[in-house]
């Protein structure tokens, strides 16, 4: 959840973007490596703003620090097989990820890539 008062509008611009990015996707079916989102809202009478989206236990960001030099060339190339998939879904519906970082990437923290 975000908000901020004074930048309402800014806020609220995004906000609509990002939910005509979301409803785009979510008419072109579902796809193994994008976030299920259920629901977009605001907070009634507040400058509160909430996406209800898929349970993700971890990220890249958390993935990489927890297996460390452990990390093997093949959990490297499948990890980046899945992120590169989902984009090229994302592309094929004409849209752009403007946001990409290990943190974005959700994956399982159990995950055997």
């Amino acid at each position: 959840m975000f908000g901020n008062p004074s930048g309402r509008d800014e806020i609220q611009k995004s906000f609509e973007n990002e939910l005509r990015v979301i409803t785009k996707l979510c008419k072109s079916g579902s796809h193994a490596h994008i976030v299920s989102v259920f629901r977009l809202g605001e907070v009634k009478d507040s400058a509160l703003f909430y996406i209800d989206m898929e349970l993700c236990d971890g990220n890249l960001d958390q993935f990489m620090r927890e297996r460390g030099s452990a990390i093997t060339l093949n959990d490297v190339w499948n990890v980046m097989l899945q992120i590169t998939s989902g984009l090229a879904h994302i592309h094929s519906q004409g849209e752009v990820h403007r946001d990409i970082k290990p943190r974005n990437s959700e994956i399982p923290l159990n995950c055997s890539c």
